[in-house]
């Protein structure tokens, strides 16, 4: 989904992907993720080179512990 090589990805932290206009989105979704103990979900922009825009709609779920969360990517083009 990343149009990149998973050794390329090793050590990469997901927001650089975010497009610039839905860093807030997703820092939210974030915060809202870790205060909820339900699936939450947000639509957002992935900026995959200069011209490559990729929509995805993003669920995520806190860890047992609280310490963690799962989020899945769905395309949504």
């Amino acid at each position: 989904m990343l149009c990149k090589d998973i050794f390329h990805l090793t050590g990469s932290r997901f927001i650089f992907f975010v497009s610039k206009e839905d860093k807030r989105v997703f820092n939210l979704f974030l915060e809202k993720v870790f205060n909820s103990k339900i699936n939450v979900t947000c639509s957002i922009s992935l900026s995959l080179d200069e011209n490559l825009i990729k929509k995805v709609i993003l669920i995520g779920k806190i860890t047992i512990d609280g310490k963690h969360c799962f989020i899945s990517a769905i395309d949504n083009a």
